[in-house]
C-alpha cells in the first residue's frame, strides 16, 4: 500500500491551515508539499509530524488523523485550560548570563512538552549550568521528547506494519528524533556525560542514570 497522499485542500482542512498559510510555508521550505508529475502537488501523512504543522494543530486543538480511517484519532483534550507561558517582553527583561530563578515554559511549546520542562529546568538551574540564551535550544529539547510521546501513542494505536509488507515510518521518524534529543541532551549538560565539561563534579542521581541509559541506547 502506497504512504496516503492528501490534496492541499484536504491537508487544510485536517490541519486547521489555510491554504495561503501553507504556500508561504512551502515556498519558506519549512514544510514543503511533494510534486508530483502528473497531478497537483500533495502531502504525506508525515508531514502533520511538521513541528510547523504539529504547533499549530497543537494550538488548535486537534490531533493527528488515524492512517487507517477505521481507526479513531487520538482524542484531545478541548476543555484543557491555557497554562502562563514566559512572553517575548518578559524573556528580554531577564538579565544575560545564568540563570538564577525558575523561568515559565516559553510561548508555543505543548502540553506535554511544558511538563518536560518544568521537570528538567530546575535541575539544570542548580547546576548553573543553564543560561538565558540556552532557553529556546532548551525549548527544542522539550518538543523533540514531547514528539516522541505523541508519535508513540499513533504508533501503538496504527500498529508496527501498516500492511503485510509496509513498516510504519513513524518508527524512522521516532529514531531521528531520539538522535536529535541526545545530542540537545547532551549540549544541555541534562546528562552525566554532557556534564563532564562542567568544572563543578555532580554526583549522579538514580534519574540522571536513567536518562543516561536511555539516551546512550
Amino acid at each position: 500500500m502506497a504512504d496516503k497522499r492528501y490534496g492541499q485542500v484536504e491537508f487544510s482542512k485536517l490541519t486547521g491551515i489555510v491554504r495561503s498559510t501553507l504556500h508561504k510555508l512551502h515556498q519558506s521550505g519549512k514544510c514543503k508539499r511533494h510534486d508530483s508529475k502528473y497531478q497537483y502537488d500533495y502531502y504525506l501523512h508525515e508531514d502533520f509530524y511538521n513541528p510547523e504543522i504539529s504547533s499549530r494543530m497543537n494550538k488548535k486543538g486537534l490531533s493527528v488523523p488515524a492512517v487507517n480511517p477505521t481507526l479513531k484519532p487520538v482524542p484531545v483534550n478541548k476543555k484543557a485550560k491555557v497554562l502562563p507561558f514566559t512572553s517575548d517582553k518578559v524573556l528580554y527583561s531577564i538579565p544575560s548570563g545564568k540563570l538564577k530563578t525558575y523561568v515559565k515554559p516559553l510561548a508555543g511549546m505543548t502540553e506535554e512538552a511544558r511538563a518536560i520542562w518544568e521537570f528538567t529546568l530546575p535541575d539544570l538551574i542548580d547546576l548553573g549550568s543553564i543560561n538565558k540564551s540556552d532557553l529556546h535550544i532548551l525549548m527544542n529539547y522539550c518538543m523533540a521528547q514531547a514528539s516522541i510521546t505523541e508519535m508513540g501513542i499513533v504508533l501503538a494505536r496504527d500498529g508496527i506494519m501498516l500492511d503485510e509488507v509496509k513498516v510504519n515510518p513513524l518508527i524512522a521518524m521516532i529514531d531521528r528524533t531520539r538522535s536529535t534529543v541526545k545530542a540537545l541532551a547532551l549540549t544541555l549538560c541534562i546528562t552525566n556525560i554532557g556534564r563532564k565539561g562542567l568544572k563543578a563534579e555532580v554526583e549522579p542521581d538514580a534519574d540522571t542514570q536513567a536518562w543516561d541509559k536511555l539516551l546512550q541506547g
